[in-house]
């Protein structure tokens, strides 16, 4: 891979790492709490 699309991939990486990382925990802690809590 080229220098430059490497930098490049490495910072949309990170926020695209972050973001469904994010998400993923938001889920999971939902669904945690969906079968924990009794409605």
């Amino acid at each position: 891979m080229r220098a430059r699309r490497q930098g490049w991939l490495g910072r949309a990486g990170w926020f695209v790492a972050l973001y469904v990382g994010g998400v993923l925990a938001v889920g999971l802690i939902a669904l945690a709490f969906r079968l924990l809590v009794p409605h």
